[in-house]
């Protein structure tokens, strides 16, 4: 059977757009500018009381350890109690280290895009941040002095003013990282909508949107340190 000219017309548009295909790989490094606030839910066997002793000692120090027994797990059950958001902790060479999920640049990468209203702009690009940016690393180390960074500096308080959703004011306790600190990524693009030009752009917009949690007041603002393709 003799194939159509429309048909034959749509294969080698077809073969065109799929010799077309490029996929770009990119690494970024980013350097804190402020305090890096942790943003997974402290749930579960994450609060426990060797963890929670942990952070009284940080913060509390030789407080802490001079109160007797039954008033340190008093203090212990309190700060159970609290709402704490943490860093995640990941395996490595043996130890646990803070880190924050790939997906976590990748948000802010599409978050970015529609504070500064691409994504309107662009047609398509929603989709193109969504199905065609890829973050390689599944988590992503938290370094200081290029070593992996393996405890909190502090526990941070903010003021959480009341919204729609939460109509009463609340206070937040989460575990914090004082600047500077820096983490590496690699981009990978299937989408020819996501230009180098863009991701570039975006790459260095991003940091103003921030990482992790308390972005809205302020933290976890980065400054782009390097950006290279990959061959």
């Amino acid at each position: 059977m003799r194939r159509s000219k429309t048909n034959k017309s749509r294969e080698e548009t077809i073969s065109e757009a799929l010799a077309k295909i490029e996929i770009r790989r990119y690494a970024v490094t980013y350097e804190t500018t402020t305090s890096l606030l942790g943003n997974a839910p402290a749930e579960g066997r994450l609060v426990s009381n060797e963890y929670v002793e942990d952070l009284l000692r940080g913060r509390l120090g030789e407080v802490f350890d001079q109160l007797p027994p039954a008033e340190q797990q008093q203090e212990v059950e309190k700060w159970k109690q609290k709402t704490i958001t943490v860093f995640r902790r990941c395996d490595y060479n043996g130890a646990k280290a803070l880190c924050m999920r790939g997906d976590n640049i990748k948000g802010a990468f599409k978050e970015t895009a529609q504070v500064h209203r691409l994504t309107e702009a662009v047609r398509g690009l929603t989709g193109a941040l969504q199905h065609g940016l890829i973050v390689e690393e599944s988590v992503v180390l938290f370094l200081r002095r290029g070593k992996p960074v393996t405890k909190p500096d502090d526990l941070m308080e903010f003021f959480l003013p009341p919204t729609f959703n939460r109509p009463s004011s609340a206070v937040a306790d989460a575990e914090s990282l004082g600047p500077p600190i820096t983490f590496n990524a690699t981009l990978k693009l299937i989408s020819p909508l996501i230009t180098t030009d863009l991701i570039r752009r975006l790459a260095e917009l991003v940091g103003d949107i921030g990482f992790c949690g308390g972005r809205a007041h302020g933290n976890g603002k980065a400054k782009l340190i390097d950006f290279r393709e990959l061959h």
